[in-house]
């Protein structure tokens, strides 16, 4: 989906920007966002390209069942042909209303109704709040340490705790943290799957990875950002932990975060049963 999407950055017919899914003065929000399909849609008339990129978890979006890529059709009984005929329909609705959408998934026409909230001033902290509970999302990423390591998955670390860190090689807080997320994956890396997540150009993690022979940690390739959009990384490093079940556990930025959660797994390890 990315690189065939028009991002909704541009500013309204009043001058002013357009950088949430919802703008308004009165900080209405719903967490969902749009964008416009670049093609035609597959069975859809040509000029219906509204889609939706995301919705944030634990938001009202979110808990409507409103998926990635599922194509708005209508909003508050109006057609959506491009996300700037949702948004319109989007800024009628007041704080502790609700938004009628009608969205087609596949073949199939779904009704639903999304609520809206006044938006969080924080939103990590919105993220840290909403995280926990809600099943992991599933990765599939090609190994960069060990080389050659062929796939890192989530279904590997099925009945034991996973911690994801997610990190670049131009952070210096994730060069700070490393060295305790290697301990903790030399230490206990049988008991807990430890995995470092990037999404850089291949040469330049290979590249980092061969200089830095300290860091032990496995390190996924998340080709197209895909793991990185679902679990909502806007900082790094970002770290989450997910329990044995397969449920999210804690979620936290910055390097206090990462050292809180890497305590946090070792007291799950170390937790009787």
């Amino acid at each position: 989906l990315l690189g065939r999407i028009v991002w909704a950055d541009e500013r309204d017919k009043d001058g002013n920007p357009i950088t949430t899914p919802t703008p308004s003065k009165t900080k209405r929000w719903n967490g969902l966002v749009v964008g416009n399909w670049k093609d035609p849609l597959p069975g859809l008339p040509a000029d219906r390209r509204c889609v939706v990129l995301s919705t944030l978890v634990g938001s009202p979006a979110f808990v409507s069942g409103l998926h990635e890529d599922d194509v708005i059709m209508t909003a508050g009984g109006a057609e959506v042909r491009q996300y700037q005929d949702y948004i319109a329909a989007a800024r009628t609705v007041e704080v502790g209303q609700t938004l009628a959408l009608t969205v087609r998934r596949g073949a199939e026409t779904v009704a639903m109704e999304v609520g809206m909230l006044e938006k969080p001033d924080d939103l990590n902290q919105w993220r840290k709040d909403h995280f926990p509970g809600v099943p992991q999302f599933d990765y599939h990423l090609t190994s960069l340490r060990p080389v050659g390591g062929g796939k890192i998955s989530s279904a590997a670390a099925k009945g034991k705790p996973q911690l994801l860190y997610f990190w670049a090689t131009w952070c210096g807080p994730c060069r700070a943290t490393s060295p305790t997320v290697s301990k903790l994956h030399d230490e206990l890396g049988d008991k807990v799957q430890v995995v470092g997540i990037t999404n850089e150009e291949r040469p330049v993690i290979e590249a980092f990875v061969a200089e830095h022979t300290d860091y032990t940690y496995p390190v996924g390739w998340d080709e197209d950002g895909a793991v990185k959009r679902r679990y909502e990384i806007k900082k790094l490093p970002t770290v989450v932990l997910v329990g044995a079940d397969g449920t999210v556990l804690d979620w936290d930025i910055s390097v206090s975060g990462v050292h809180r959660l890497v305590q946090r797994a070792r007291a799950l390890v170390a937790a009787p049963g």
